[in-house]
């Protein structure tokens, strides 16, 4: 009976340890709360989205012709108009309106050779102008690579 109850302290402090939240993930939950409600009020209804470039497609194709392993092979095809478009870069914990980005976005299909020079098919690319430059790309797919930040889906539809 004696051995029994000598693990009985270690058994309870890991039992309460296992329930217990730490005030860092209290404080995580109410910094997120914080965010997503700031998150909720946006595209501000007064912001400048700035001018687009009117050859946003030569950008976006140069741009993303830098990030291939065979440039000479990328077909571009089935560019989007722009749509006005944000995006969100936090340098703290708490989201500010300086950290909101305003411009605007397209999609395009890229079909580019891969390092054993077959052609890997059509990918959908996200990019984000801010300033008349590209600004953010993004490979969408399923999972993370189909939002711009959480709670935020990428639209490939037509702009304006």
């Amino acid at each position: 009976m004696r051995i029994r109850f000598k693990y009985l302290p270690l058994i309870s402090f890991c039992l309460v340890g296992c329930f217990n939240i730490s005030s860092d993930m209290i404080e995580t939950r109410r910094i997120d709360a914080e965010n997503e409600k700031f998150k909720s009020t946006l595209p501000s209804p007064n912001a400048d989205y700035g001018i687009l470039p009117k050859n946003y497609q030569k950008k976006a194709t140069e741009y993303l012709k830098s990030t291939l392993k065979d440039p000479d092979s990328a077909k571009f095809s089935n560019f989007t108009k722009p749509r006005k478009e944000h995006v969100i870069y936090s340098k703290g914990k708490y989201i500010t309106p300086n950290d909101v980005f305003y411009g605007y976005s397209a999609c395009v299909l890229v079909n580019a050779k891969n390092s054993y020079g077959g052609y890997v098919g059509n990918q959908l690319y996200w990019i984000f102008f801010y300033n008349r430059e590209v600004f953010r790309t993004q490979k969408v797919d399923v999972g993370f690579g189909a939002s711009i930040y959480r709670g935020r889906a990428i639209n490939c539809e037509d702009g304006d």
